[in-house]
């Protein structure tokens, strides 16, 4: 027989709109830390405005509603802009959110940089709070554009990084 003492009770990946801000905050999705300044509270009232809207629009014969968050981003001193792109769900009985992935793409400001320097990456979020850090997203987009650079333009990155370029 199975104490019931002992089984915890599922952890729903849905949170309340004020624990997925504070989450986010946490994460690295600011204002400050993407270096958008100029607009505090963008990211919450963008999030409060996309929440209210879905709530509105919602047929009574759906039980949940998908949705998209974009945030911009900037780094490393203003040369390079992320993107990122929150697919969201929207659970109108408990009026909770869940992030379902995360989806981001690096645009480096300088445009003589190669056309590969472009990088995309997707994160399938299994739990809501396991959302990736903002500064690990942006490692990952570095990583993969130096990747597709030593790919795709192998002299330009042989005379970047004067190291042996790969050929495949």
């Amino acid at each position: 027989m199975i104490n019931s003492e002992h089984i915890k009770p599922m952890d729903s990946p849905f949170l309340p709109l004020d624990e997925i801000l504070r989450l986010l905050k946490r994460q690295g999705y600011t204002e400050r830390f993407l270096d958008l300044n100029h607009n505090p509270g963008m990211i919450a009232s963008t999030l409060k405005r996309a929440v209210a809207a879905v709530a509105s629009t919602m047929l009574p014969t759906c039980n949940i509603e998908h949705f998209i968050l974009d945030i911009p981003g900037r780094f490393d001193n203003r040369q390079d802009y992320v993107s990122f792109s929150m697919h969201m769900r929207f659970d109108p009985s408990s009026e909770k959110i869940r992030i379902r992935w995360l989806a981001a793409k690096l645009n480096p400001i300088d445009s003589t940089l190669p056309l590969a320097a472009d990088s995309k990456k997707l994160y399938f979020i299994q739990h809501t709070r396991n959302i990736t850090h903002a500064a690990q997203v942006y490692e990952d987009l570095r990583q993969a554009r130096t990747l597709n650079v030593l790919v795709r333009y192998p002299l330009v990155a042989k005379s970047i990084s004067n190291t042996k370029s790969i050929h495949l």
